[in-house]
């Protein structure tokens, strides 16, 4: 599903993203996390700011949102 959640403060964003993971873990123990993130940078700074709200930020994966769209597309239409 997905979810947008649009801040201007991006610590406030952390910390939702935090408490959303804490809240609704996800069905399949193995399964990934996945936050569209707009720079490398600020998808190394989410998992450390995951990792100090819960202890460990494992199974979160950070992603690019042309990346996304393009995993999208293949999956969609493998052809």
């Amino acid at each position: 599903m997905l979810q947008l959640y649009p801040s201007n403060k991006t610590e406030s964003l952390a910390y939702l993203i935090s408490e959303i993971i804490d809240r609704h873990p996800l069905k399949d123990l193995f399964a990934e996390d996945l936050i569209l993130i707009q720079s490398q940078g600020m998808g190394t700074w989410l998992q450390q700011e995951l990792s100090s709200h819960a202890g460990i930020s494992a199974l979160v994966q950070c992603q690019m949102p042309a990346s996304f769209i393009w995993k999208l597309a293949e999956a969609l239409m493998p052809e």
